[in-house]
């Protein structure tokens, strides 16, 4: 994570520890060399540890990029009304409030899911147990911010 003063944070949710990060770490190099790559695009979201991000190409277009060895376009979307992203080796999740589009980049299928009524969709997280993926959607109560949902879809 990174704050608006360019400090940059590591999470390790497995040892339950929040850190700053050196002006050495090699993650932090590997971090500013990325955003010196993908400089003179806007970033939508970006996955570090894949090498992959989602950018805004133009007003109308979005990409999911593979920036591991040169920017490498691996799909094109259209904008939608989506504010987050989530990717996979296979698969990449346009989340909405009204509306969540995974789709299956080898097979070049979709599904959609829609949220129950009177809620709309948050986030979204890909997990793999035993050679299986699920998506998880968290959505929230329009008329109470307090009550939420969590589902899982086998994809």
């Amino acid at each position: 994570m990174v704050d608006y003063k360019e400090n940059y944070i590591k999470i390790d949710l497995i040892k339950e520890k929040i850190e700053a990060l050196d002006k050495k770490d090699e993650i932090l190099f590997s971090i500013r060399n990325t955003s010196e790559e993908l400089r003179g695009v806007r970033v939508l979201k970006r996955f570090t540890l894949e090498k992959k991000a989602v950018i805004e190409k133009s007003y109308n277009e979005i990409e999911v990029i593979n920036y591991s060895n040169g920017i490498n376009t691996i799909i094109k979307i259209g904008k939608g009304k989506f504010h987050d992203y989530e990717i996979t080796d296979k698969f990449i999740a346009e989340i909405g409030e009204d509306k969540v589009n995974v789709s299956n980049l080898e097979e070049n299928e979709q599904r959609l899911f829609l949220p129950k009524k009177g809620y709309c969709f948050l986030r979204g997280k890909f997990m793999v147990k035993e050679n299986q993926i699920y998506v998880y959607l968290l959505s929230g109560n329009k008329s109470n911010e307090c009550i939420v949902r969590i589902e899982k879809y086998l994809l």
